[in-house]
């Protein structure tokens, strides 16, 4: 499995509404995916709708989505891939315990990085 997100394309008015400027669409609504590797379909999709008005920003919102994705899935032995946005060493652990592994690439400003994984001063 893989699990990323994507910005479709919109400048209507919307409340959900996102701008990524790093994205080739740079304003739009923004989903998340999960797909199938060896089949390439899509598997599940989260449209991002925001923080709720009044509520606090989401913490962990990577780990929610990756598990909510990978949920049907545990004690399957799946993988999941992810980009920079999902991994963290609770949410790798976690997916450990229900027989998932996770795969992705590690932001170095990330909270909870071991000090044995850090890059090394020059």
């Amino acid at each position: 499995m893989t699990v990323d997100e994507q910005i479709v394309a919109f400048r209507g008015k919307c409340p959900m509404g996102q701008c990524m400027k790093s994205k080739p669409a740079k304003y739009g609504n923004k989903v998340w995916a999960a797909a199938d590797v060896k089949t390439s379909y899509l598997y599940n999709l989260l449209v991002y709708t925001g923080k709720l008005p009044g509520n606090a920003p989401e913490k962990n919102l990577g780990h929610r989505v990756v598990c909510d994705f990978m949920e049907p899935l545990f004690g399957t032995g799946r993988g999941v891939t992810t980009d920079n946005f999902f991994p963290s060493l609770p949410n790798a652990e976690i997916l450990l315990q229900k027989n998932i592994t996770m795969t992705g690439t590690l932001r170095a400003k990330k909270r909870d990085i071991p000090a044995m994984m850090e890059a090394a001063k020059a």
